[in-house]
């Protein structure tokens, strides 16, 4: 058995895991990230422009927070954009405006601990399922 974990949902990734998977003869697979880990802590606000707990985001309060909390070296809040605004179709409608200066170390400092707590909760479980 195999348990692989990504940290991010780009394309490049999973065809390194598909490549890497193809000479299996059998695989059972169940994708996660991140958001599978903290769903139950997401609090939906009455409005998008409210940072929404535990929500994840695309380069705005929650990949910021999680950059300040594991490499806060890397940030430099000065060139954050008050307000970030992505085109992308397929995502939910709080992620298409976004604000990447709210981003905190202390929220990134919450929101890690939350997906790792989650994660191994989520995860004991998928492999008690296996036994």
């Amino acid at each position: 058995m195999a348990v692989v974990l990504t940290g991010h949902f780009e394309n490049d990734h999973w065809a390194a895991i598909e490549k890497a998977i193809a000479d299996l003869q059998e695989i059972s697979m169940v994708m996660l990230g991140a958001y599978d880990f903290i769903a139950d802590k997401v609090q939906e606000l009455d409005s998008v422009e409210h940072t929404w707990p535990y929500a994840t985001d695309h380069a705005a309060e929650w990949e910021t927070s999680m950059m300040l909390h594991y490499h806060p070296e890397l940030v430099d809040m000065d060139q954050a954009p008050e307000k970030l605004v992505l085109p992308m179709e397929d995502i939910p409608s709080y992620i298409h405006t976004r604000y990447p200066r709210r981003a905190t170390r202390a929220y990134g400092d919450q929101l890690a601990a939350a997906t790792i707590s989650g994660g191994v909760k989520k995860i004991n479980g998928l492999l008690a399922e296996i036994d």
